[in-house]
C-alpha cells in the first residue's frame, strides 16, 4: 500500500493529504501527525476506544456506524480553511439505511466528515425518489447533477472536490466524475470550525451514518479524477500525477464577449466547453484556442478546459449581446 505526502503545486495550491483514517483496528491517522479520533456518545459512557466497532471493510477493517448515536472526532482545528482553501475530501462509504429519517433539506442526510462548528463537507442523501452526494460548504445543501448515483449495500468511493477561488464543486463516484462541476454560490462558504466529525451532523444529535466508513480522506488541493482514482487503489503515488490548470495559466479574452472569446495561457487545448451556471454543458469546441458564441445568449457562463494530458481548468465569462 502505497502512499505520499508530498507536495504538488495545482491552480496556486499545494495538494498535501491532511489526514487519513484506515480504521484498521485503530482510530489512529495514516500520516505522520498520528492525528487520534474520539468515539462519541454512542460508544459508551465512559469513553474508551476499545467499544469502538470494526468490521471487514474495502480494506482491511473499517469502522461500523449504527445509525443512531456512533460518531467520532477529529479535534483538531485548522486543518483547512474551506471558505479559502481548495480542497478534496473522500471516503469509501457502504451504506446500509433502510428506514429514511427525512430532514428539512427534505433528504435522510448520511453525514460521512462535518467540519464542527461549521457544516458538513461530504455526505449521502437519500429519499423515496433520489440518492446523491452532496455538500453544505457553501452554506447551503448542493448535490450532483447526477441523481441515484449512489447505492445502499455495496462499497463505493464518493469524493467532493471544492474550490472557493471559482466557487466549483465537483462530484465523484468511484473515481469517475458523476455529472457536471455545480457553481455554489458565492458566500456562505464554510469557517474552519473547531475540528471534524466523522459520521454525524456537527451537532451530534442528527444525520447519524447508518453502515460503514473506511479510507476517510482530506487533502488540501484539487485531486484530479487520476488521482482519485489511484487513492480510491490505494496506491497513493500523488506525485506523480500532473496538476491541473491552474487559474493564473487559464486567460480569456475579450470577458465580457459578444461573439468569439480567446483563450491563452494554455497550450495543447483537446477542448472547450461553455457550460451553465448549473454545470449544463451547452457549446463545445474541439481542439481550438477560441469558440464561436454567435448563437449564445447574454448571461454569465463557465468556460471548461480540457488539455491533450488530461488536465481541466475553469473560468467564469460573461457574454452579452
Amino acid at each position: 500500500m502505497l502512499f505520499s505526502m508530498g507536495l504538488i503545486i495545482s491552480s496556486g495550491f499545494s495538494q498535501t493529504l491532511k489526514f487519513r483514517f484506515t480504521f484498521d483496528d485503530k482510530l489512529t491517522d495514516e500520516t505522520t501527525n498520528a492525528y487520534e479520533l474520539t468515539p462519541g456518545a454512542g460508544n459508551g459512557t465512559t469513553i474508551l476506544p476499545t467499544t469502538t466497532v470494526y468490521d471487514e471493510g474495502k480494506y482491511g477493517k473499517a469502522i461500523l456506524l449504527n445509525g443512531t448515536n456512533d460518531y467520532f472526532d477529529l479535534n483538531v482545528a485548522g486543518l483547512i480553511t474551506p471558505s479559502t482553501q481548495p480542497m478534496t475530501v473522500c471516503a469509501w462509504i457502504y451504506n446500509t439505511v433502510e428506514t429514511l429519517e427525512i430532514s428539512a433539506s427534505g433528504f435522510d442526510e448520511e453525514q460521512v466528515i462535518h467540519v464542527k462548528g461549521s457544516r458538513v463537507l461530504l455526505h449521502a442523501i437519500h429519499n423515496e425518489t433520489e440518492s446523491n452526494i452532496a455538500t453544505w460548504v457553501t452554506g447551503e445543501s448542493v448535490k450532483s447533477t447526477t441523481a441515484n448515483c449512489i447505492v445502499r449495500n455495496a462499497w463505493q468511493h464518493i469524493a467532493i472536490t471544492s474550490d472557493p477561488v471559482t466557487k466549483i464543486l465537483t462530484y465523484f463516484v468511484n473515481g469517475v466524475q458523476v455529472g457536471e462541476p455545480v457553481v455554489g454560490k458565492a458566500t456562505g462558504w464554510s469557517a474552519v470550525g473547531t475540528g471534524y466529525r466523522i459520521g454525524a451532523h456537527q451537532i451530534g444529535d442528527r444525520s447519524f451514518f447508518h453502515g460503514k466508513l473506511d479510507e476517510v480522506c482530506l487533502f488540501e488541493g484539487l485531486l484530479t479524477a487520476e488521482q482519485l482514482t489511484k487513492v480510491m487503489n490505494n496506491d497513493f503515488v500523488i506525485s506523480s500525477v500532473r496538476p491541473v490548470i491552474s487559474d493564473n495559466e487559464l486567460r480569456v479574452f475579450p470577458n465580457p464577449a459578444k461573439d468569439i472569446l480567446n483563450l491563452e495561457g494554455v497550450a495543447n487545448v483537446k477542448q472547450l466547453t461553455l457550460m451553465t451556471l448549473d454545470g449544463r454543458s451547452i457549446l463545445k469546441s474541439e481542439s481550438t484556442n477560441s469558440i464561436d458564441l454567435s448563437g449564445i445568449a447574454s448571461g454569465n457562463y463557465l468556460l471548461k478546459v480540457e488539455n491533450t494530458n488530461g488536465a481541466q481548468g475553469y473560468k467564469k465569462v460573461i457574454v452579452i449581446k
